[in-house]
């Protein structure tokens, strides 16, 4: 039974490694274009946190109840998402 098992897992093991595309591998970024693509990465951040410590305002009194941490981090994200309403993924994060 041992032998059909591992036949079994190096079959499984071969089908999942064939289906994995061979052209994943990026081809190195010259070192302008990198350290252009981390000053425009850096500003988008820089952004998006000065949106995010814009929102926040004054943080919620301190609270040993669950209930009232949860109901302010819906709070705060649900803020965040209304002022982010119009911004598409990959808006920081771009490929």
């Amino acid at each position: 039974m041992q032998v059909n098992s591992t036949l079994k897992t190096a079959i499984l093991v071969a089908l999942v490694a064939s289906w994995i595309p061979t052209g994943l591998a990026q081809s190195p970024v010259p070192a302008a274009d990198a350290k252009k693509l981390t000053t425009e990465l850096q500003m988008r951040v820089k952004q998006y946190l000065d949106l995010r410590k814009k929102i926040a305002g004054n943080p919620p009194k301190p609270s040993d109840s669950p209930v009232k941490l949860a109901a302010a981090q819906r709070e705060f994200a649900d803020k965040i998402r209304s002022a982010r309403a119009g911004v598409k993924q990959g808006a920081i994060f771009t490929p």
